[in-house]
């Protein structure tokens, strides 16, 4: 007669730790390994959707960023999980925002071609124009979006004199583009605040039942009253969106933020074996006092109640935390006849290995990937290398490199709409805007390590064309 086989356990254990990861562990050897399923690239591909909305029931054709149109919140929260790769990103801004901006005249060309400046002080209707749109705080936030996803989106209101009035920092995450026209060109763009809540469908009309804005692209002419600017680093361009270089290395940070979780999780939910703990049969039986049913009972429920206070009493000295390193002291009873000791409690620790040295040697090589792909050397970030942070002169030095090789092409993609600004309102052609650069000195020139009178705007240092 056939029968089936016996059904035996699992002889492993699969725990998904994210999309993409997952933990396979052995119930046999205690041995765990991870696994990484490759992640389709289409987390990046745009797609034309058609969104409809209120008063559009047709639908507006909006460009996608990203396959769930959600790309500029993936890349914040992957950086916010992160250790290093905000406070990188965060130091770039701050070294190009530098001393913040300020106004100044081309003098003449100097032998080896280098252009003389002269800072000047800033012209009243710079000033004015600038305090009205808190000037300081739509910097640090264009800066932050040119590093972090390569795209500056700035709104232009106009005055009824056509004048710009206001200018508007948007962030990545609230803007996105309409479908470009036959000649190739975008028409609008389009603000809202909740383009990653919605669940989109994968084909026809997404409905959209929040509000959406849209704000005409900037074309050149002064018939727009109020339109947007496009700029930022297109290095990487789709055709509407331009991507950071440091995205290459998005796999490397998934895996970074998920080492922390990995012994987070060991430390708070482990279940190892660490102590095997063998007890004699009948260690704690203790004696009826009689063969009545009443008097049996009583006995047994003395011998557990002697099991769980030994119990207790010895995860009390030997788990957690505070039971690292203790020592347990017992006694055993010796015949006097045989001149052995009759069996008692044995305790004996088990080797347990969960391969932390070698997550932590991961760690140490996703961190060398990521900053790596930022493009900035760590000791400016004050990132700890090989057991160790930087010397002050080594410091200097990645700051006066990272300063005059790095800083000019961010700082001149800001400036872009500043210089239209200028050139719409007809501010004094012969004044120029940059930021200032603090001069990095030893602490025997200066005892604050800084010369604040030597600042550079981001041309200054280029050649006259």
């Amino acid at each position: 007669m056939n029968t089936m086989p016996e059904t035996s356990p699992a002889p492993h254990a699969v725990e998904r730790i994210s999309e993409n990861f997952f933990a396979v562990k052995s119930f046999a050897t205690q041995a765990a390994a991870l696994i990484q399923f490759s992640q389709p690239r289409d987390i990046v591909v745009n797609d034309i959707q058609k969104i409809s909305y209120k008063g559009h029931k047709e639908g507006i054709p909006i460009r996608f960023w990203g396959k769930d149109n959600n790309l500029p919140h993936y890349r914040e929260q992957l950086i916010a999980d992160n250790n290093i790769v905000a406070i990188l990103l965060q130091t770039k801004r701050d070294i190009n925002f530098g001393t913040g901006p300020f106004a100044y005249k081309k003098m003449d060309v100097s032998d080896d071609g280098r252009i003389n400046i002269k800072e000047v002080p800033m012209p009243d209707d710079a000033a004015e124009f600038f305090d009205r749109n808190n000037i300081e705080d739509y910097f640090l936030d264009s800066f932050k979006n040119e590093f972090i996803h390569c795209n500056i989106f700035t709104e232009f209101t106009r005055t009824n004199e056509l004048k710009i009035d206001r200018i508007v920092n948007h962030d990545c995450k609230y803007v996105r583009l309409g479908e470009q026209n036959d000649l190739g060109k975008i028409i609008n763009s389009y603000v809202s605040g909740s383009w990653a809540t919605k669940e989109y469908q994968k084909e026809g009309i997404c409905e959209y039942d929040r509000e959406i804005f849209p704000v005409p692209m900037y074309n050149g002419t002064n018939e727009q009253i109020q339109f947007m600017l496009h700029t930022g680093d297109r290095f990487l361009n789709d055709g509407y969106y331009n991507s950071p270089t440091w995205f290459g290395s998005r796999e490397w940070i998934e895996l970074a933020n998920l080492v922390p979780q990995w012994h987070l999780s060991n430390i708070k939910n482990g279940y190892t074996i660490r102590f095997h703990i063998q007890i004699p049969k009948g260690f704690f039986d203790v004696q009826a006092e009689g063969s009545t049913p009443e008097a049996i009972a009583k006995a047994k429920k003395s011998s557990d109640e002697r099991k769980k206070q030994f119990t207790d009493d010895v995860n009390d000295i030997l788990a957690g935390v505070s039971g690292a390193g203790r020592t347990l002291f017992t006694t055993y009873d010796v015949t006097n006849i045989l001149g052995k000791k009759w069996p008692g409690v044995i305790i004996e620790p088990i080797n347990v290995d969960i391969k932390d040295s070698a997550m932590l040697e991961l760690f140490d090589k996703t961190n060398t990937a990521i900053i790596s792909a930022q493009g900035i050397h760590q000791t400016l970030a004050n990132i700890e290398t090989a057991g160790k942070l930087s010397s002050g002169s080594e410091m200097r030095n990645a700051f006066n490199v990272y300063e005059g090789t790095k800083t000019t092409i961010p700082r001149k993609n800001i400036l872009k709409a500043i210089n239209l600004v200028k050139k719409i309102n007809r501010w004094n052609p012969e004044i120029f805007f940059g930021f200032g650069s603090p001069e990095l000195t030893t602490l025997d020139e200066n005892p604050t390590g800084i010369n604040k009178d030597a600042v550079v705007p981001a041309e200054a240092s280029s050649k006259a064309a």
